[in-house]
């Protein structure tokens, strides 16, 4: 079976899909994996892979832009990375797939998605709950050991490991974001996130204020900010790394590793406190500024927030990180599925092979129009590509990484060089993968 792995957001979800490519080889398939816009991969409709794993499938129009760069293929499965919502979204329908996408395998987390899904018109046998791959790594066994960690971060990154880490997983995907890029996220759900904007960015110009209080008030303790994966704009963050020596800006790895060897664990609004959860270790919301309920995450809503910065610095000074709190149990295990008997990489690689075996497919009913459009698209990313591995290395990122008003080919050029993992980067995960799996069997 010929497989092709698609990728988005690489800190996201690469870890993921190295460790379902592992397991599939381990069985006989052929693997490739591919980033959305890593041109040097597209074959076109020359393609033909038995089965596309993809990160999302929204809508009809991302079927052909699929085929015209990995290969046409009538067994398309969603892994669906946005699978927590609000309420607010949830009602907005932005992330439940419609058209031809319908008909895609669309695999749920938990029972909460499968349930949303099926509302939305989408077919209990294209809604699979197999949990989250996401998860597995915490498993006893696999997770690796917090001190050696901690101790090649340390020297890594020049933290001091003898020092309290503090990380704080940031989701202001919207703070201090330029015009142009606010429009463009508007015309995608078709509503005004002007709103959004200013919350994100009153409410992170606040929390930046407290840590820099905290930094003022002590030499003892190591912050490490993790930008959400689309939170481009940093000036402001920045800023601060530049002004003192113990405020990191990291986005490298995944999210879990740096979670496991951290002593103090915060958060705005992202779900990723999920895993903290799993890894039994402490954490606390920041909430400077209140979110309406219907905005707030389900499991959020009944957490302990900390509101103002007496109370910060006294939480982190104190040492006193509140614990999650155990009447968010069941509504945490409608949204995710964990079987203790077997990983969730494991179903998901039997399950393809399932597909496989009974050969299940569908025609999707993709208009020439639609063909045309994508192939278009699909070329003009193939010059943008194209321009960004001639230039890359000319150019300066990390100084245009600082500005608010880049061209439309620096916001690209930034926007690859960020998601797309190199070859030799992608084999040394593996292997550390393959080394993880080993161990933990």
């Amino acid at each position: 079976m010929n497989i092709v792995i698609l990728y988005e957001r690489k800190t996201r979800e690469i870890y993921n899909d190295l460790m379902l490519k592992v397991i599939l080889e381990s069985k006989g398939h052929s693997c490739e994996i591919a980033q959305m816009y890593e041109a040097d991969k597209f074959t076109g409709y020359s393609g033909r892979p038995d089965i596309i794993l993809a990160p999302h499938l929204y809508s009809t129009r991302e079927i052909p832009r699929i085929w015209s760069r990995f290969g046409k293929c009538e067994t398309i499965v969603n892994f669906q990375y946005e699978q927590i919502l609000s309420l607010e979204q949830e009602n907005e329908g932005i992330f439940d797939p419609v058209g031809e996408a319908m008909n895609a395998i669309h695999i749920c987390w938990g029972e909460k998605t499968q349930k949303r899904l099926t509302k939305a018109g989408i077919k209990d046998k294209n809604l699979p709950i197999l949990g989250a791959m996401q998860l597995d790594l915490l498993r006893e066994g696999y997770i690796a050991n917090a001190n050696e960690m901690k101790k090649d971060y340390a020297s890594q990154f020049g933290i001091d490991k003898e020092k309290k880490w503090l990380l704080f997983l940031s989701s202001f995907t919207y703070a201090d974001a330029a015009d142009a890029w606010v429009k463009m996220n508007e015309n995608n759900v078709n509503a005004s996130r002007e709103n959004t904007r200013e919350l994100h960015s009153l409410s992170r110009k606040e929390i930046l204020s407290w840590f820099e209080k905290l930094l003022e008030e002590t030499d003892d303790v190591e912050i490490i900010y993790r930008p959400h994966p689309d939170e481009n704009f940093l000036a402001s963050v920045n800023e601060i790394s530049e002004k003192y020596a113990n405020f990191h800006v990291i986005n490298i790895d995944p999210v879990k590793n740096w979670i496991n060897c951290c002593d103090l664990i915060y958060s705005w609004y992202s779900t990723s406190v999920i895993e903290a959860y799993y890894l039994n270790k402490k954490f606390s919301i920041l909430r400077p500024i209140g979110i309406s309920s219907e905005s707030e995450i389900s499991f959020l809503k009944e957490m302990n927030f900390i509101e103002n910065e007496d109370a910060f610095l006294e939480n982190v000074l104190g040492n006193s990180n509140i614990l999650k709190e155990s009447n968010n149990i069941d509504i945490i295990k409608s949204y995710y599925y964990v079987d203790s008997k077997e990983t969730a990489v494991e179903k998901y690689a039997n399950y393809i092979e399932l597909l496989y075996r009974n050969s299940v497919k569908y025609k999707f009913n993709i208009s020439a129009k639609e063909k045309y459009k994508a192939q278009f698209k699909t070329f003009g990313v193939k010059i943008v590509y194209g321009l960004y591995k001639k230039f890359k290395n000319k150019l300066d990122l990390d100084y245009y990484r600082k500005r608010l008003d880049n061209n439309y080919f620096i916001r690209w050029f930034i926007e690859m060089d960020n998601q797309i993992v190199q070859k030799e980067d992608l084999l040394d995960i593996e292997i550390n993968i393959k080394n993880q799996l080993n161990v933990a069997k």
